[in-house]
This record gives structure tokens, sequence and C-alpha cells, in this order.
């Protein structure tokens, strides 16, 4: 099939000469439509270092999706992890966690969190790791951008809020070792064991803007905390407990006002980003347990244990369709934007849906466990895998 194709570009010699070794990476994904095998086409060619075949494949193709740069990982030895925090640059370290944002000249970045500790801006067209990191000894397990903010959680409690503008740390905030359950004074309900000591882990981070145009983040933590930021005052919001161990948090927009929604394993919470008022809170039974969660909308888009894409209103919990089966195994980043929504799970696969139909239109292998997707507001996607990092894009955007 490459032959013809580069055939019909008027390519030959050496670049015909890899057509081989192109097809046979990709024979096993090549039974879909033309379109879809000339994009897997693309995309070996892109995996296996042909970067001149790869441009000219993705120049000249009416392409579905097109990869637009993948990076091998650069681990550093354990042993220099232990030692002083690592210096810049950023590395093709294995990715934790990411978002996308837009920079006022229009530049597409998204914000990294790595394995060894370095959180990094990439420059989603240049392809190349970073020449400073915005932090070299910051766990960064989640990510949320907003308005030319980025903020980060992880294992140590902090949520730390840095301005991509400057590429300097803004605020720093500790979230607390434990705060009085409301109604009762005390830090733990009775029979319950004390929370341990020191700041509260936060598992996620989502972040958004009021009708007021304030950014406000809210970060979830391990001992069922949702907390609320405000990021232009670098000041506390407010804390919630959820009264079950949270998975997951987004925000979005119900009915023109943006909430914060956070997940448990089987509950979607409802807040007024602005106030933090309680809106609703729905109980999602008759499902795999929530891993990810996106927020489209009006709907809250979630992968479950199974892989599978669910839907529901947040109006009134009610389900939008069946589970659409997709992942084979865990599965734990999605990313949402305008009706789409992008995932990455441990069967090596980056899933493109459409949201409103609750369908999958694109199944796009990169064979390693995927830790985390982003998505740009131009349809470039972000992919942190065990062993690199690339930008795929979506053509059909």
């Amino acid at each position: 099939m490459l032959e013809e194709l580069l055939a019909e570009l008027g390519v030959a010699g050496g670049e015909a000469e890899v057509a081989a070794e192109v097809e046979a990476r990709a024979a096993a994904y090549l039974r879909t439509g033309p379109r879809e095998a000339a994009a897997q086409l693309q995309l070996a060619a892109r995996r296996l270092g042909h970067e001149q075949l790869a441009d000219r494949l993705a120049y000249h193709l009416d392409l579905p999706w097109s990869a637009r740069w993948m990076l091998g990982h650069e681990e550093e030895p354990v042993a220099a992890l232990e030692a002083t925090p690592p210096a810049p640059p950023v590395t093709v370290s294995t990715p934790l966690a990411a978002a996308c944002a837009t920079l006022s000249d229009g530049r597409r970045v998204a914000v990294v969190g790595h394995v060894n500790a370095r959180v990094g801006v990439w420059d989603l067209e240049a392809g190349q790791p970073p020449e400073e990191a915005l932090h070299d000894d910051l766990y960064a397990y989640a990510v949320a951008c907003v308005r030319g903010l980025a903020v980060t959680g992880g294992p140590d409690g902090r949520v730390v809020v840095f301005d991509l503008e400057t590429g300097r740390q803004r605020h720093a905030f500790v979230t607390p070792y434990a705060e009085p359950l409301p109604g009762t004074g005390s830090l733990f309900l009775p029979g319950d064991d004390p929370p341990p000591e020191g700041p509260e882990p936060v598992r996620a981070v989502a972040a958004g803007l009021t009708t007021g145009g304030q950014a406000v983040a809210v970060s979830l933590g391990d001992r069922g905390w949702l907390r609320r930021w405000d990021l232009d005052r670098g000041r506390p919001l407010g804390a919630v407990p959820l009264g079950h161990v949270g998975v997951s948090a987004a925000c979005g927009d119900l009915d023109g006002v943006p909430v914060a929604v956070a997940a448990t394993a089987q509950h979607l919470a409802v807040f007024d980003l602005a106030t933090g008022a309680h809106v609703a809170t729905h109980q999602v039974l008759g499902y795999g347990l929530i891993r990810a969660l996106g927020v489209v909308d009006g709907t809250a888009v979630a992968l479950d244990i199974e892989g599978r894409l669910c839907r529901w209103r947040l109006t009134d919990g009610s389900p939008r369709g069946e589970p659409a089966p997709g992942h084979h195994g865990d599965a734990r980043t999605i990313a949402c934007g305008r009706s789409l929504a992008v995932t990455g799970g441990d069967d090596g696969t980056v899933r493109v849906w459409d949201v409103d139909a609750g369908r999958q239109r694109h199944r796009i292998p990169l064979e390693e466990l995927v830790h985390t997707v982003a998505l740009a507001d131009d349809g470039s996607v972000l992919v942190g895998t065990t062993t690199g990092i690339g930008v795929l894009r979506l053509e059909e955007w």
C-alpha cells in the first residue's frame, strides 16, 4: 500500500526503499478505510525515524489525524535522581501529567510533569525538549492550565501556580494536615483513624474562569477534600469533604454557569466554581468505577475501570446512552475539547471520541502504556507514554 502511495506522490529511490519497513510496522492496523490506513502508515514512518517520509505523507495526503513528532525517552540513572535535583534543560523523561495552553503570542504549549521531578513547557510545534524547566524538583501528578497560568499538584501536598508568559512561579499553596468536618468540630469522624500527619497529597487539579473572569483552581486530595484556590490573588477559597475518596476532577459549564466536578468511584459532585456552593451530587451505579473525568457542554465524560467511555448529564445525573467499549484494560487519562474526548490507556492506544454520538472516531496505536494526553485548542494532542513523548494532530477538528 505504501509503495502505491509513494508512486502517486512521485517518490522513489531512498525513500521508496523504506516502504517495506514502514508497511510492516503498520501492517496490523491497515484493515480500516484508506484514509485511516494512510494515517497509520504516516505514524509508523514517524515512529521509525523516517521524518522526511512522514512529513511528505502528512502534507500530501488527506489524513484524519497525523503524528507531528515523536521523541524517545532519555531517562536518567536512579542514582542521579537521588542526589541533587537535576538541572535544566528538560529531558524526554516519562510524562506523568500534562495540560495544554495557548500563549498571548499564539504559541500552543503543553505543561508536562515528568517522572524525574521536572516540570517543562513543551512547544507543540518544535518537537524538542524545552531549554529550561519551570521547576526541577516537583513531582507533578496533576496539571491544569487556564488563561496563561499552569497549576500543578502532587504527593507532597503542594499546589503550585506558574505564569506561562514569564516562566516564573506565581503562588504555592500547601494543603492542610486536616480541617474540621462541618458540624462536628473534629478533624475526623468518631470511630475513624485520624488522618496522617502532613499535607494532604493532591490527586487531581482542574482550573477554569468564573463568569467574572476570575481564575480559580480546584484540587482533589487523597483524603477526600475538594479545595478551591484563587489563582489571581494567591489565596484559598474554601474546602469541602466529598465523603468518599476522590478520583478525578474537571471544570466546565452547566447551563452557562462555570462549575467544578469531582468524581469519586461512583459519584459525581458538582459545585459552583465561583462560590463553591454545592449544586448536586449524582450517584452513578451500574457502571464500572470511574477512573478519569472530563466535562463537555454540561456532560460529564468519564473512563471507567473497564476502559469504556461513559457519559452523564450534570443536570440530573442521567446517562447519555450506554457505555462505549474502547480501551482494553485500565485507562486513566482523558482530555476534552469542543465535542471531542481524547483518551489513553494501558493497552497502548490513544482513542478519539465523538462525545455527542458516544462513539469512537479514531484508534491510534502507540504500542506503549499511555500515561497522559492533553488537548490543545487547534486539535493538537500531546501524548506521554512510558518511553517517550509526542504530538498528534486531529485534522478533522
